[in-house]
């Protein structure tokens, strides 16, 4: 895994293209920004992504569920433009 920094992406772009996972932070807060992986290995982390998914679906609607609304299309946050 390859660190770098959010200033060091902008700057080098091409580091998307290296094969390597990368670890990017804000290293002012050493805060880790973002995880990259190569798309060649999409196929082993498609069940993880929509874990993550469904976990950000439930903190975007987690209001809602908590008060027991009947959840239908116009109320659902999911990130999708209903127009």
């Amino acid at each position: 895994m390859l660190t770098v920094g959010v200033a060091q992406m902008s700057k080098n772009p091409a580091l998307l293209e290296s094969g390597e996972i990368l670890d990017i932070i804000d290293k002012k807060s050493k805060q880790a920004k973002l995880i990259a992986f190569p798309a060649r290995y999409k196929s082993m982390l498609v069940d993880v992504i929509e874990e993550i998914e469904y976990a950000r679906w439930l903190e975007r609607n987690y209001e809602a569920l908590k008060k027991g609304e009947k959840l239908d299309d116009a109320l659902l946050l999911d990130g999708l433009d209903d127009n």
